[in-house]
């Protein structure tokens, strides 16, 4: 059964596609960050911190092609994480952080 938006329960509808909500991104530097894990050892705090500092405003990809850097909508706060599913798959993640954080 489909809710209002042609979605199945438990899912909402974003940029025209079904989503599930994953989970949740706390955030307390108005930035976030995607990577693999296997760069985690490489990619310090410090190093990503002076990138933000050359670079200006993101949103931009690390020179090694490492990481992604986004600013968020609103700055500090709790923002949704959303996934759509194709074929038990993760095809798509959405980080809502033109919500306002809580």
């Amino acid at each position: 059964m489909e809710n209002k938006y042609g979605c199945k329960p438990g899912e909402k509808k974003i940029n025209g596609r079904c989503m599930t909500q994953i989970g949740q991104i706390g955030i307390d530097s108005a930035h976030v960050i995607i990577t693999d894990p296997i760069y985690l050892s490489r990619n310090d705090y410090n190093k990503v911190s002076r990138e933000l500092d050359n670079k200006g405003s993101p949103p931009y990809m690390s020179k090694e092609d490492e990481y992604v850097v986004s600013q968020t909508g609103y700055g500090d706060g709790i923002y949704p994480v959303y996934a759509e599913m194709k074929e038990g798959r993760v095809s798509q993640i959405v980080i809502d952080t033109g919500t306002q954080g809580s």
